[in-house]
């Protein structure tokens, strides 16, 4: 009988200690995000509605999102990287009131991730994002979010012709 109790003891520490486990991980997001359970923690996190819409666009080690209402006048932004090839992503940069993403491009990056990030809500009405190797239409009446490589240079272009934007941050 004592043997019953000591191995019931021990099932017991160990569930506890699975629990207590679990629950620290998860208040602490030791592991990170998942990426597709980002926008629902930005929404959460950042207060935003879900009636409000999305752009977003990601790579192995940014995600990047930009939150907007159906008249487009306001958004909040937010960024995520993954941290060293972690399991998950972790929130890096957010908000609003950012000059470049309503009157231009923005362009945000990171010193340690490998990624930068082009947001915009698209007032310069820009129609054409030029890569090394290849083009993309872009919507000129919806705001959008390009996550790239940090060595691309894109050339963006609206009706009348290349857009000019300035770098907005390089967080480090």
């Amino acid at each position: 009988m004592k043997k019953s109790n000591l191995l019931k003891t021990i099932a017991f520490i160990l569930l506890a200690v699975a629990i207590a486990s679990f629950v620290f991980f998860d208040i602490f997001d030791f592991f990170g995000i998942s990426k597709v359970a980002v926008e629902d923690d930005a929404r959460k996190s950042q207060y935003i509605d879900n009636s409000w819409k999305v752009s977003k666009s990601s790579s192995e080690d940014m995600v990047a999102m930009l939150f907007y209402p159906e008249d487009m006048g306001d958004y909040t932004y937010s960024m995520y990287v993954n941290r060293d090839n972690s399991r998950g992503y972790f929130f890096r940069a957010g908000g609003s009131g950012n000059y470049s993403i309503v009157k231009g491009v923005a362009v945000v990056g990171f010193e340690d991730i490998n990624s930068v990030a082009y947001i915009s809500m698209n007032n310069p009405k820009i129609t054409k994002m030029k890569l090394e190797d290849k083009e993309i239409d872009i919507n000129p009446s919806k705001p959008f979010v390009f996550v790239l490589p940090s060595s691309e240079n894109p050339i963006f272009y609206n009706k009348d012709g290349e857009f000019n934007y300035e770098k907005l941050h390089s967080y480090k």
